[in-house]
C-alpha cells in the first residue's frame, strides 16, 4: 500500500493530505490548508464588513439590496445606481464624481494597440498571410491600421472616411450599394442568404432590434426553423408518439369498417307491459328491460312525474271541507280529510234514500190511480215547443241541445206526481239547466225505445 503525500499547514501546524493545499484552479500549492484558508477569508470579510458599517452606517446592506442604490467608498455615501459607471456585486464602488479622470491616450499609442490586436487576431484565426499595414488618411490626416474584418473601398483612406458620404464624394445610393450588396433599395428587393433569390421586402421578417430585415426570406426561414425544431429530442419523441397514435387510429378504423360491413342480426323485443313485439333499434336507447320503446318512454315519464311529486311531498295536506291540515300518505289522492269524507258519505246516503223513497212512492201512486201517458202525447199537446224557452224541439237526435224531453214541473224528489198534469215538453238544455242533475227526466229516445 503506497503512502499518501502530506504537508504541514503554516497556521494550524497540522499535517494534512497534499490535495488540501491546492489552489482553486488546482495547479499551484499554497502554504495553508483549506480549513485555515476558509477561516482566514471569513475573518477578512468580517473586518471588511465592520469597516463598511463604520463608514456607511448600519443598514447599508438593506439599502443596496434591491440594486437601485450603491455605496461610494471614496465619499462614503449611498447614492443612486445611475451615479456609478460600474455596478458591483458587493454594492460598494466609486461614483462618477469621485472616480479619477480618464487619461488621454496619444494617437500613436492607439494605433500601436490596434496593430497588436489585429496581429493577435490574425494569428489566432490562422490568417497570417493577411497584410496588416499603417494608413495615413488623405482626408482627415489620422493614422490607422488596416483590420482584417473591414473592407476599405479607397486607398490611403481610413474606414470612417470611406463610409462617410461627403468625404468619399459618393451618393447615398452608391454608398448603400457598396456597403449592402444584397439590398436593392430602388426596386425594394433583397437577396436571400439561403436560396440566393431576390425577393421583395414584404417577404422578409423584421428583426425588431434596429428595424432591419432578416437575412432569410419567409419560406427559407420556415424551412430552417422546421429543421431546428425536428433536430430537438423533445420533438422527435413527440413525433414517435404521434406516429404510434396514428397507426393505432388506422387499425381501429379498419376494425370499425370490417364490423360495419358485417350483416346486422335482427333482434326482437317482447314487451311485458303492452304485450306487443317490435324490432330492436340500434340507435334507440332502451332504458327498461323487456319493454318496447313506447312503454319505456311512458314509464320514464311517470317515474319522472312521481319523482317530482316525492321531492315536494311533506306528508301534510289541506282539507277542502274544513280547511284544516291533516296527515296523508304519498299514494293518497283525496282532497278532504277522513272526518269530512265520512260526513259527506252519510249526507249523500241520506239524500239518496229520501230521493229514491219519493220516486218509489210517486210511481206506486200513479199505478194505483191507473194514470198512464205516452210522451208523444205530451209533445203533441205542447206543439213540440219548449215550455221554458219557447224554441222548436226536434225528435231525431236526442243528444243535441234542442232535443225534446219530458220534464216534471214538480220534481219527484220533492213529492211531485208522475201524471200528465205534472209534466211538460222542454228542450234538453233547459231541462239540464233547471235541475241540478238529470235524474227523474225521461228523454225522447228512452221513451220511444220503451214504448217500442
Amino acid at each position: 500500500m503506497c503512502k499518501q503525500e502530506t504537508k504541514v499547514c503554516k497556521d494550524c501546524g497540522a499535517r494534512r493530505a497534499i490535495h488540501l493545499f491546492l489552489s482553486k484552479d488546482g495547479k499551484e500549492e499554497v502554504k495553508r490548508c483549506e480549513k485555515c484558508r476558509a477561516k482566514r477569508l471569513g475573518k477578512q470579510r468580517q473586518k471588511l464588513k465592520a469597516k463598511r458599517d463604520v463608514a456607511f452606517g448600519d443598514g447599508w446592506e438593506e439599502a443596496v439590496k434591491g440594486g437601485m442604490f450603491q455605496c461610494c467608498k471614496k465619499c462614503r455615501s449611498i447614492k443612486p445606481i445611475l451615479d456609478f459607471k460600474i455596478k458591483t456585486l458587493s454594492g460598494v464602488g466609486t461614483c462618477a464624481k469621485c472616480a479619477p479622470p480618464r487619461k488621454s491616450v496619444p494617437a500613436e499609442v492607439q494605433v500601436k494597440k490596434r496593430y497588436r490586436s489585429a496581429r493577435d487576431k490574425a494569428i489566432k484565426s490562422g490568417k497570417t498571410s493577411t497584410l496588416i499595414s499603417y494608413i495615413d488618411c488623405q482626408y482627415c490626416g489620422a493614422k490607422d491600421v488596416t483590420r482584417p474584418n473591414r473592407t476599405y473601398f479607397k486607398e490611403d483612406t481610413c474606414y470612417t472616411c470611406c463610409v462617410n458620404r461627403k468625404s468619399s464624394k459618393r451618393s447615398r445610393e452608391e454608398s448603400n450599394a457598396i456597403r449592402y450588396p444584397n439590398i436593392d433599395t430602388a426596386n425594394k428587393q433583397k437577396k436571400c442568404s439561403r436560396c440566393e433569390t431576390w425577393r421583395p421586402f414584404n417577404r422578409y421578417h423584421s428583426n425588431g432590434k434596429n428595424g432591419g430585415l432578416s437575412s432569410r426570406c419567409s419560406p427559407c426561414r420556415g424551412i430552417v426553423n422546421k429543421e431546428r425544431r425536428e433536430a430537438t429530442p423533445a420533438w422527435q419523441e413527440k413525433q414517435v408518439s404521434r406516429q404510434a397514435a396514428q397507426s393505432e387510429k388506422e387499425k381501429q378504423e379498419a376494425i370499425d369498417r370490417e364490423i360495419a360491413c358485417r350483416p346486422t342480426p335482427i333482434e326482437y323485443i317482447f314487451c311485458k307491459s303492452c304485450g306487443k313485439t317490435e324490432v330492436k333499434r340500434r340507435s334507440a336507447g332502451y332504458r327498461i328491460k323487456d319493454c318496447c320503446l313506447k312503454c319505456c318512454y311512458k314509464i320514464r315519464k311517470k317515474l319522472k312525474h312521481w319523482e317530482g311529486k316525492a321531492a315536494i311531498f311533506n306528508g301534510v295536506s289541506k282539507c277542502g271541507g274544513c280547511n284544516k291540515d291533516y296527515s296523508v300518505s304519498f299514494s293518497d289522492r283525496s282532497l278532504i280529510c277522513p272526518l269530512c269524507a265520512e260526513k259527506g258519505r252519510e249526507k249523500e246516503a241520506k239524500a239518496k234514500r229520501i230521493s229514491s223513497s219519493f220516486r218509489r212512492n210517486a210511481k206506486r201512486a200513479a199505478r194505483r190511480d191507473g194514470v198512464r201517458y205516452d210522451p208523444y202525447d205530451i209533445f203533441k199537446r205542447d206543439k213540440w215547443k219548449c215550455k221554458l224557452c219557447g224554441i222548436k224541439v226536434q225528435k231525431r237526435n236526442y243528444l243535441l241541445d234542442d232535443a225534446a224531453e219530458v220534464d216534471h214541473i214538480v220534481p219527484l224528489s220533492m213529492g211531485g206526481r208522475d201524471i200528465p198534469s205534472n209534466v211538460q215538453c222542454t228542450c234538453r238544455k233547459c231541462n239540464n239547466d233547471k235541475g241540478a242533475t238529470i235524474a227523474g227526466q225521461v228523454s225522447l229516445f228512452a221513451m220511444t225505445s220503451r214504448a217500442g
